[in-house]
């Protein structure tokens, strides 16, 4: 996975865990898309690949921005750093310590590859841990058969 596999606007499927965790089922995570406070990537002072974030609470009628790069809870910089193939974010959320972890993997389908994203989600208490699923769009439908196909 490179930055690029994570760009483009994600959609919290489910969710697991702790209630109350920083990504809710049915929010919206915009990573790299320039939207929100969701910065292009970039490269940090010591020449790690980061890119900004923005989660998103659709329902919210007069706060949808939970927390971006640009508005966010505490000191820290919430951008997310590319550590090996995941990203991760450390920082703080309604004044409690919070880790974001995201991973990505590719489903090759016969319309070409996919991108699922997983993560997870401590808040608070180390053991408050949170697992969640997300994607941009569902696979592309099966092609239909053709006469002599197999299958």
């Amino acid at each position: 996975m490179t930055i690029n596999s994570f760009i483009g606007t994600w959609y919290i499927q489910y969710k697991s865990g702790a209630p109350n965790t920083p990504l809710q089922n049915g929010w919206v995570l915009k990573i790299g898309t320039g939207e929100n406070g969701a910065d292009a990537p970039f490269l940090s002072a010591e020449g790690a690949v980061c890119v900004g974030f923005a989660l998103i609470d659709p329902q919210a009628s007069s706060q949808p921005v939970v927390m971006s790069t640009e508005d966010h809870d505490g000191h820290q910089v919430a951008v997310l750093r590319l550590t090996g193939e995941q990203l991760r974010w450390t920082g703080y959320y309604n004044q409690q310590p919070a880790y974001i972890y995201i991973s990505a993997a590719e489903t090759l389908t016969p319309n070409g590859p996919y991108i699922n994203l997983f993560g997870a989600t401590t808040y608070g208490d180390p053991e408050q841990v949170a697992v969640w699923g997300g994607s941009a769009t569902p696979p592309p439908p099966p092609q239909p058969k053709k006469d002599g196909d197999e299958g």
